[in-house]
């Protein structure tokens, strides 16, 4: 099947049929015509040939570095929704590897022919930037801050001052702080800036970073508790199952022993034997509206080259609050 048959079975000119397959303005009447033809046939229009006539795929490319976060998962997911929702499709691909398969995942995505180009990674290097530079698809940066491109990320140091504020308001002795790796600016450097900058001069600090290999949060919070913390502060709630963990085998509990407070009001964190206190960011927010301006760069329209304007929330639970003991 081709424009042509379905032009020769509907009774219409191939002119109209093609009209209807871009979104063209046609007579309710030929439209509904054509909608029977296609019902009944099976007939899809080919995207690379439509690609030569109005030189769009509606394809929108999403590289992102991983796939293992509920934060990352409700992010993708609203992209997805919010592209379909403006007739556009979601290419997306998770790339955990090196810089040189970054460049070659990007260059992959371009090759299809994406309009835009949504790039979710926490490092960018000079050989990224060198790419970035030199090619044609606009791209907007998610996650991170960019000099170069426009960005969406949420206010990481906000949200670790609004924590912060909390647990200085506990007056903890001995904090320790468990941070993402160094090479993520946003989660690892500006909440743990936040949170740091809001504490007493009292309160002495040690920082441990854990990175994303498994049960990693476990041996670090094992090795915090040999400085004997009273409180601990996670720069994820994935990290909080090993620290409850590794705390469960000391025979210490939060929070008698030692009080936690983390990031991303994961789903387990609400749980009655966790009750994490946490802050909560509009992920979905966050993805809405990155799709949606990679969509305006698509149309060939200009945005606002930054954002970080999406809602924050501390949400109190019982982890980072000492109880009272009834005498």
């Amino acid at each position: 099947m081709n424009i042509k048959d379905v032009a020769a079975l509907s009774g219409l000119s191939k002119s109209t049929v093609s009209r209807y397959l871009n979104g063209g303005s046609i007579s309710q009447q030929s439209a509904d015509k054509i909608a029977a033809v296609i019902q009944q046939t099976g007939f899809q229009s080919n995207i690379f040939a439509s690609r030569l006539k109005t030189n769009r795929s509606y394809l929108i490319g999403v590289l992102i570095d991983g796939f293992d976060s509920p934060s990352v998962n409700r992010v993708l997911s609203t992209i997805s929704s919010a592209c379909h929702d403006a007739g556009y499709q979601p290419f997306i691909m998770i790339d955990e590897t090196g810089e040189d398969n970054k460049i070659a995942n990007m260059r992959a995505l371009i090759q299809q022919g994406v309009d835009a180009l949504i790039l979710g990674t926490a490092l960018i290097t000079e050989g990224h930037r060198d790419f970035l530079s030199r090619i044609k698809v606009p791209t907007i940066i998610l996650g991170r801050t960019y000099d170069a491109l426009p960005w969406c990320k949420i206010d990481d140091y906000s949200g670790g001052r609004l924590l912060g504020e909390h647990v200085a308001r506990q007056h903890p002795e001995r904090l320790v702080y468990l941070s993402m790796g160094s090479d993520d600016p946003s989660a690892g450097e500006e909440r743990c800036r936040g949170v740091l900058s809001t504490l007493s001069s009292d309160t002495q600090v040690r920082v441990i970073e854990v990175d994303h290999v498994d049960n990693h949060g476990y041996a670090c919070a094992a090795k915090a508790l040999e400085w004997k913390p009273d409180y601990i502060v996670s720069a994820s709630d994935g990290f909080c199952l090993g620290i409850f963990s590794a705390l469960d085998a000391k025979g210490l509990s939060v929070p008698r022993d030692i009080r936690v407070a983390s990031f991303g009001n994961h789903a387990f964190s609400s749980l009655p034997s966790i009750s994490l206190t946490s802050i909560a960011y509009d992920y979905e927010a966050l993805g809405r509206d990155v799709a949606l301006k990679a969509i305006e760069l698509a149309s060939g329209n200009s945005i606002e080259p930054e954002c970080c304007d999406y809602p924050i929330e501390l949400i109190i639970r019982k982890s980072s609050v000492r109880p009272t003991t009834n005498r």
